[in-house]
């Protein structure tokens, strides 16, 4: 039995915001069980906000059990609160450490701008959401969840 490949997605840029979303949607209709986790700090919290024209999407993910979470520091940062953001955003006292304590991280080492991967580790992919295309995703999924 193989458990449920668990993804994080590191959103730091507003201009990726959109891209992002529209590729973890495509992640939970393609790959059935998978758990996505979106971690938003920086920049990211603009394209995410209530009201913005990623709110519908942001809605459906939600629907689909998507997790997301925002980085109190960055809330803070910028005189916003989670009263800016959807009811279903959870914040996180900091984004950096959710990504680095994050259950789907734990045995892979990270890098700025890349994604890495283990091939000591089935069924668990961290991946940033810049520069690498989310797209590149399925097939290390793929990979990793052999037994």
């Amino acid at each position: 039995m193989t458990s449920s490949p668990r993804v994080v997605i590191h959103l730091d840029e507003r201009e990726k915001a959109a891209l992002a979303l529209r590729n973890v949607k495509n992640l939970v209709t393609d790959l059935e069980g998978v758990e996505v986790e979106v971690v938003v700090h920086a920049d990211g919290v603009e394209g995410i906000r209530a009201g913005g024209p990623n709110a519908g999407l942001m809605d459906l993910l939600a629907g689909r059990g998507v997790r997301l979470v925002v980085c109190e520091q960055t809330l803070g940062s910028r005189n916003l609160t989670a009263e800016n953001l959807p009811g279903y955003v959870e914040t996180v006292p900091s984004g950096i450490v959710e990504l680095v304590l994050h259950p789907a991280v734990k045995k892979v080492s990270y890098a700025s701008r890349t994604a890495l991967t283990t091939p000591s580790w089935l069924g668990l992919l961290m991946i940033r959401a810049r520069p690498i295309s989310v797209l590149m995703m399925a097939p290390l999924v793929r990979r990793f969840r052999r037994t």
